[in-house]
């Protein structure tokens, strides 16, 4: 049985249509998916950090579960990805799908666990491997991951799960902020997936691809 899981769609202003298609597709593949809003908020770490926190406490507007996927508006993927993403941190506890930037050879938002090592770049390829830092475009969270986050709580009840750090003379972003957070618990770890195929969404379609390979939009 898959794990009972949210998918979070978090998007600022509108969505973009390949995105909205992909979700309708995984919601009509797998009926017992949950999904939640998470938009409308000029502040991504605070968004998502209060989708989280709702997800933990099984409150607010996001529907309880196991697992919590995060998708951004600017994201699409393959019908069934969702699920083996969420499987798959069912397993790992975090993994993130592997998508390029959105430019042609300009790598992906991914560091390999030593300093600033690259992860080897395999599309399609079933295959889980630790990172340091992934983003948050395609993120799936076990519940039992955020339990294990020992950060207090704001005065508004929000545990500011994707706050921005100043970690070893860097400013983190919000999501790899978050992965500091997750090996900060010593029992888990941060992963990436190349299995799902992602596109990311601009005045072009980025495929994992056009992260290693150059070329004209």
């Amino acid at each position: 049985m898959p794990p009972r899981t949210t998918l979070a769609l978090f998007a600022y202003r509108s969505v973009l249509p390949e995105t909205m298609l992909s979700i309708i597709r995984e919601l009509r593949a797998w009926p017992e998916l949950q999904f939640a809003w998470g938009g409308n908020h000029a502040m991504i770490e605070r968004t998502r950090s209060i989708v989280a926190t709702d997800f933990l406490d099984r409150k607010g507007n996001v529907p309880p579960g196991d697992v919590l996927v995060m998708v951004d508006h600017d994201i699409a993927w393959e019908t069934g990805d969702v699920r083996d993403i969420a499987d798959r941190a069912t397993e790992y506890g975090v993994v993130s799908g592997v998508y390029a930037k959105r430019g042609h050879g300009l790598g992906v938002p991914i560091r390999g666990w030593w300093d600033r090592d690259e992860v080897q770049i395999t599309p399609g390829e079933d295959r889980v491997v630790e990172v340091q830092y992934a983003p948050a475009g395609f993120l799936a969270i076990h519940r039992d991951v955020l339990a294990a986050i020992p950060e207090p709580r704001l005065k508004d009840g929000v545990i500011p799960f994707f706050h921005t750090l100043l970690y070893g003379g860097e400013w983190l972003s919000e999501d790899w902020a978050f992965c500091g957070r997750v090996r900060r618990t010593n029992d888990y770890k941060v992963y990436a997936d190349f299995r799902p195929v992602l596109r990311h969404t601009g005045e072009y379609e980025y495929r994992l691809e056009d992260a290693v390979h150059g070329g004209d939009c």
